[in-house]
């Protein structure tokens, strides 16, 4: 003998717990799946807003590092010694390279990210 067990052959009471627990369960994981949906995309956007903050803050202290060398060269540049260095002729150059650099050695003390003066004739 073959018994079946589709839901014709439940009883009234089985039938209606099945329906009961279907309607109660059915909101329940819809609810679940849309919230995980929209959790993983404030996480992204939230990630996403972090490394873009993170990136211009990096971009600003890079843009501050660079202005402050700039401004370096420029004060060196305009001395009155490093361009009568640049004229001078090569005799002339022998007699005030102490001095030339005592004053690069000051530049170079004042600031310690700065590990290299010279000063390029041409």
């Amino acid at each position: 003998m073959t018994r079946s067990f589709g839901l014709r052959d439940w009883p009234i009471r089985r039938k209606m717990l099945a329906l009961l627990l279907g309607a109660s369960i059915l909101p329940l994981v819809l609810t679940a799946i849309i919230e995980f949906r929209t959790a993983s995309a404030l996480i992204r956007q939230s990630a996403t807003a972090l490394l873009q903050a993170r990136a211009t803050h990096l971009a600003d202290r890079i843009d501050d590092f660079h202005l402050t060398f700039q401004r370096s060269v420029e004060r060196f540049s305009r001395l009155p010694l490093s361009s009568a260095f640049c004229r001078a002729s090569p005799a002339e150059r022998a007699k005030v390279i102490s001095t030339t650099e005592a004053v690069m050695s000051v530049f170079r003390s004042t600031d310690a990210r700065t590990h290299l003066i010279a000063i390029f004739d041409r």
